[in-house]
Parts: structure tokens; sequence; C-alpha cells
């Protein structure tokens, strides 16, 4: 697929959650060399830190927590130099210089022990370098993280934000992919595709991983915030025109790039790219569910439709994947319209507070099935992942312009 396919409309959807992905400008990019084995790598320490020092560094990340950065940083670098090579504090230290705007001490702190970072502070080392503006050392030294631990979707994560942020989007998406191939469970990996996404050509990538995401982590901040940003998409990406004086409506959608293009799999079926099919039968269910203005009602109906659809086998695409199969258990177990309000509540908060309000008996049932029946996906999908398009007529709805 050619790069204009992933032309970002603008750079704000990058920077939603700005201390995941850096928005430092683009630079040329080097290659990077191995770094050599420092001798403060030997003397790196994993483990809990020791008891002495413990209730200052709780202290130190509660006032980091609280925003107090200049004296989160001052009591981290007085545990440091007490116990100058644990992990622990290394790692909280190097991310409250980034969160105070100071990264390139982030990088100066942790360079020495590059080889030997846990994962958690290796993709740290490499933002800190996108966020000092120098993008391509923090390509290197992502790659080289990623050559120490392979199935670490995390890295693959900031190593496609870094690529993304310097518009190699074809690069950024198969950084994805690789990532979700490799921990299909991180929560991470799905949140960056869907923060890339939102600002894209190719919002349906915004609307599936960001769901994904939302299961995988339901109850933080960004978890809410992901939920807000799917409703986003669709305000921006979803238009109801008036046909006609008899009240139809046109309807369209802009939720994956350009035209559909058509895939042959084996045995001579047909196919199309996931993000298409998934626009495809997004577009047909809002039609089918008489929709002609977004809110929390009539997303809920449009799903509906759409996972009904999907489970009754119609003709169309057949997006059986992990996360499909859930969802049309869960409409099955009847749960689907608590489950739909809170997916994209965050996005009309005062129509969620009165529906959550009036139905907190729905919400507890809920709760209690996702509990029962976690969802657990076992492989990742990627915008241009087939999927199949079953026969048969389409079903009956209003003109829709796809």
């Amino acid at each position: 697929m050619s790069r204009g396919h992933w032309e970002l409309v603008g750079r704000s959807g990058l920077c939603m959650l700005a201390f995941t992905l850096g928005c430092a400008g683009a630079q040329p990019r080097t290659a990077g060399a191995a770094p050599a084995r420092s001798s403060l790598a030997a003397a790196y320490r994993l483990g809990e830190l020791p008891a002495v020092y413990r209730d200052d560094f709780e202290r130190a990340k509660r006032l980091m927590d609280a925003g107090r950065l200049d004296e989160s940083v001052a009591l981290l670098d007085a545990i440091r130099r007490r116990a100058p090579h644990n992990e622990f504090v290394l790692h909280e230290l190097a991310l409250a210089y980034r969160l105070s705007h100071r990264p390139e001490k982030a990088v100066e702190l942790l360079a020495p022990y590059e080889a030997v970072l846990t994962v958690q502070s290796a993709a740290s080392f490499g933002s800190a370098f996108d966020e000092a503006g120098r993008p391509d050392e923090a390509e290197a030294a992502l790659r080289r993280a990623i050559g120490r631990f392979p199935r670490a979707a995390l890295l693959y994560s900031e190593l496609a934000a870094v690529l993304a942020m310097n518009r190699r989007m074809d690069e950024s998406v198969e950084m994805l992919a690789r990532g979700m191939r490799a921990e299909p469970t991180n929560a991470a990996i799905h949140h960056q595709g869907a923060a890339i996404f939102a600002n894209s050509r190719a919002g349906a990538m915004t609307l599936y991983w960001g769901e994904v995401f939302r299961l995988l982590e339901p109850g933080s901040e960004r978890s809410a915030a992901m939920g807000e940003a799917m409703v986003n998409v669709l305000r921006q990406n979803v238009e109801f025109t008036p046909s006609d004086e008899s009240g139809a409506y046109t309807i369209s959608t802009h939720l994956a790039p350009g035209s559909p293009s058509g895939v042959l799999l084996s045995g001579g079926r047909v196919g199309m790219p996931f993000m298409w099919a998934y626009e495809q039968l997004f577009a047909v269910s809002l039609s089918a569910a008489g929709v002609h203005e977004i809110n929390l009602a009539n997303l809920h109906s449009t799903r509906a439709v759409m996972i009904e659809h999907l489970g009754t086998g119609g003709a169309g695409p057949v997006l059986d994947q992990d996360l499909f199969v859930w969802l049309e258990a869960l409409r099955l177990a009847g749960h689907l319209e608590a489950y739909d309000y809170w997916l994209l509540g965050p996005g009309f908060p005062q129509e969620w507070e009165t529906w959550r309000r009036d139905h907190a008996d729905a919400l507890t049932a809920l709760s209690a099935y996702i509990a029962s029946h976690p969802f657990h996906p076992t492989a990742g999908v990627a915008p241009e992942d087939p999927v199949l398009l079953r026969a048969g007529p389409p079903p009956e709805t209003p003109v829709t312009q796809l």
C-alpha cells in the first residue's frame, strides 16, 4: 500500500497522550551502532530496593503523581546516590526527568546501563531520545532493545510512535503489527496504534484497536480518554445529509482511505483488507439502524445491528477475530447495551451519566459477566489483514454512500 494511504490529517492525534507519544520534530535518519557495555552496566541491580530506602522511594512516586516534579527528582536523586544502580530508582528518576521536560537528563542517566536495561526502562530510554528531538537515536536505541526483547510489544509500540512522528507510516504500521503478533494481550501496543490512527485517514483502526485497548485496560484514566477519542473519530468521519423532503438521509463514512480493494484468497475466494471491511459493515449497520445523528443510544443500535449481523452469518465481511467472537457472546448474554454505553460513554458525559444512574443493575451484571468471561486476544489485527467476503444479498437499508 502506498504511503499516501496512511497520510496523517494532522499531528494532534499523535500528541493526544504527550508522554507516551513524543512530539519532537523530524531529523535526518542515521544508523545506530550497538552500545559498548559500560562498567556501570555490570553494577546494575535488579530486584527490590533495600527496605531502608522504600519509604522515601514511595514518597517520591507520590510527589511525581501529584505533579511536584522538582521535589520528586530531588528525592529520587538522593536515593540514587545511596543506591546508585537499582533498576527501580533509575527508572523512576528517568521518568521524573521526562515528565519535567528534561529528557536529556533521562538519556544521560540511562545511557551507561543501556545494554542491561529492563523492557520498561529500555522503552523509556528510547522515548527520552525522541522527546529530546533526537528521533534517529531513539529509533536506533529501540531497535537494539527489540533485538534483546523480540516479544516485548511495548518496544514496538514506542518505535511505531517515533516512526509515525517522522511520517514513516508504512514502517510504523509494520511495527504495530509485529508488536501485536508478538504480544497480543499487551494494552500499550493497542493504545499506541489507536492513538496514531486517530488523526489519520484510517479511523476504523482507532475504533477497533481502541476497543481492544479499553477491554485490556478498563479502569485507567487513559482508557476513558480512549473512549472519548473513539467518539471523536466518529464525529469527524461520519456525515448525515438529508437526501430529499421525505426525511431520508445519505450516510457518508470516511473510516478507511480511498476505495475498497479486493483481495484474492486461497481457493478463489474473495476478500478485502480489514479496515475497509470494518468500515463497510459499520456504514451498512448505521443505515440498517435508521441512525441520522451520533449519540450513545444510536451508536448502541448500530453496534447491535453490526454484531447480530456477524452472528447470523449474513452477507458481507467475515469478521471472526477474537473481539467479534467475544462481542457476539456478550450480546447473546444480554449485556451489549451496558457494554456499549461504558465503551463510548466518555464521549457523551451527560448522556452516559444519566444512563449509568438509571441502569446500575445492568452495569453490575456487565462487570460480573466480564469478570467470568475476560477478553484475551490471541492474535493481532493489522489494517491490511485480509477478511473473507460472504456472498449473498445485502440487508435492505436506506441509501448509503460508502
